[in-house]
């Protein structure tokens, strides 16, 4: 990174408000034939908008687009990043706030591409505290700190300082006038759009991008009933949601990779992302260079004919992200079929994890035939890719027509449900080293006592475990994946959830809200404590022991009361 400072040049003349930011544009774009060139402004703060015109005049061949920064930044990008990326990018606006546009504006600049930044009357008088000294900080770190480059996974950095790193290793900064900051980005990235802005995003752009079809969004009020043996546990679940609108889209030349990863030239597909309703997006597959962007991966990917419907997940072959995230995109499935009668799912393997039949059951019982199912290891490219949005995003929102999902994966898996006689009362028991109850053989012998059949769900064919859950009339068990057949019972339940006060997650009250449980909880002591007001998978996994004369007592007069 070079850092140059002009302060030599006179003063325009009256008039000429535009011709040292000709001059630059002009530098910049030598030897470009076509250049593709966007200019930010605010007409309405008073900004000289013949500078448009004066560029649009002087540059003939450029492909000039103009935005109104007055939009908000987040509205802003969006914009750009269905124009871009752009070889010149000019922020004329100069009001408030040039280092928090620069950061959000800098790499809708294509790698190679630049930003020319005009200054505000903060960053004159004191540019050691404005955007120039932010850019001489950011120069000072890259050739004196060890910096390292963001790269998929764990980041051990905070998000503000990892945003930071990748900032300085991104830019060179050509020069620093009076009036401007010309700053080139080095780094190809992707932008992140947001699932609520996506369809907005597709009428901009002139690609064969489509939205084929939507669900209206609904605000409903949950259909449960919930108790706690903790007061306020309860009162932090909420008693409405508000779902958005979902679409069915396709998509032209994505390339897919394992672990939940789709984008297209510029930009992340919504659909990559498990919490979609986020403010920051987040994929850990992708590298984190921005809150708006990822680094693009640059995949060598083997080019596939669709038309593929995305069942992909982050952690795909996981039973309990099966049930709350690949479900939630069944809703599709039919409708797209009827129109492509050729079109197959895809899911990615990785980690050694095969398909396992319970999810060739799964998706039979939704109507895609082992046939239909393209699982693959590698990068594919995807000349046509049909996706939606998800019903179900723990804990932001479930959407009710999941209902339609839950009953009819349910019911077509009980039509191939052995033959045996179903209990009228189950406990799911739980194996895994994970939120683990260290006397679980003493609550499986209470359940056992009151008349309950303790089950191991995994043990069972998936067309059984759905069986179970709509036969009985009562259902208990340790939270978690296990207690996620929920969804398949059919019709409302009484349910007895024994917790961990640290588990916070709330997959079965959402559930439950759907189909209308009589929901139940127990909350034990975690081995490490619950901290307020941040987040630790110590507590939240950790495993934890039952009192029986603490939550006992709540479970004792659950069973009296059947």
């Amino acid at each position: 990174m070079r850092l140059r400072q002009r302060r030599d040049k006179p003063e325009p003349a009256a008039g000429e408000s535009g011709t040292d930011l000709l001059t630059i544009v002009r530098e910049l774009l030598e030897g470009q034939q076509t250049p593709v060139v966007a200019i930010v402004d605010v007409a309405e703060e008073g900004a000289d908008t013949g500078e448009a015109g004066v560029l649009t005049r002087e540059l003939p061949t450029a492909r000039i687009s103009t935005y109104d920064a007055s939009v908000g930044l987040d509205e802003l990008h969006v914009l750009l990043a269905a124009g871009g990326p752009f070889d010149l990018l000019l922020d004329l606006s100069s009001g408030k706030g040039s280092r928090r546009r620069f950061e959000s504006l800098i790499f809708h600049a294509r790698a190679g591409g630049t930003l020319v930044t005009r200054l505000s009357e903060g960053d004159r008088r004191a540019p050691d505290d404005g955007l120039p000294g932010h850019l001489r900080s950011l120069e000072t770190a890259r050739r004196e700190e060890h910096l390292e480059e963001p790269t998929p996974g764990k980041d051990e950095r905070t998000g503000k300082q990892r945003d930071r790193d990748a900032l300085a290793l991104s830019i060179e900064v050509l020069e620093i006038t009076d009036e401007f900051a010309v700053v080139t980005n080095s780094v190809p990235t992707l932008a992140k759009i947001p699932e609520a802005a996506m369809n907005g995003f597709l009428r901009l752009r002139s690609s064969g991008d489509r939205v084929v079809d939507t669900v209206p969004a609904r605000e409903w009020a949950v259909r449960c009933s919930v108790r706690a043996s903790s007061d306020t546990y309860a009162a932090t679940l909420p008693d409405t949601y508000q779902a958005p609108e979902l679409s069915l889209r396709e998509y032209r030349d994505v390339t897919c990779m394992p672990r939940q990863v789709a984008y297209k030239e510029g930009f992340v597909l919504p659909e990559s992302f498990r919490h979609n309703a986020r403010k920051r997006l987040r994929n850990p597959k992708f590298a984190e260079w921005a809150p708006h962007f990822v680094r693009d991966p640059l995949a060598q990917a083997v080019p596939v004919e669709g038309p593929l419907f995305y069942l992909d997940n982050h952690v795909r072959g996981h039973f309990g992200h099966t049930m709350t995230e690949q479900v939630s995109h069944l809703w599709g499935w039919r409708q797209a079929k009827e129109r492509e009668p050729a079109l197959r799912a895809l899911v990615f393997l990785w980690g050694n994890k095969p398909m396992g039949e319970w999810e060739f059951e799964l998706f039979a019982a939704a109507g895609i035939e082992r046939d239909d199912v393209v699982a693959v290891d590698h990068p594919l490219q995807v000349d046509r890719l049909i996706t939606t949005s998800p019903m179900f995003s723990m804990p932001e929102f479930v959407h009710p027509d999941i209902q339609t999902t839950y009953d009819e994966l349910g019911a077509a898996l009980a039509a191939r449900a052995g033959t045996r006689t179903w209990p009228d009362r189950v406990f799911c028991s739980r194996r895994i080293q994970k939120r683990w109850c260290h006397n679980t053989a003493e609550v499986e012998q209470l359940f056992a006592d009151a008349g309950f059949e303790v089950i191991y769900p995994e043990d069972h064919p998936m067309a059984d475990q759905a069986q179970f859950f709509r036969r009985a009339r009562s259902i208990a068990g340790f939270a978690g994946s296990g207690m996620f057949q929920l969804s398949l019972a059919g019709g409302p339940k009484r349910v007895l959830l024994i917790s961990s006060e640290g588990y916070t997650a709330q997959n079965e009250y959402m559930m439950s809200a759907v189909l209308g449980h009589r929901l139940d909880i127990a909350l034990c002591r975690p081995d490490v404590p619950r901290e307020q007001g941040r987040f630790s998978v110590a507590w939240y996994q950790s495993d934890f022991t039952f009192d029986p004369d603490r939550e006992g007592v709540f479970v004792r007069d659950w069973l009296e009361d059947l």
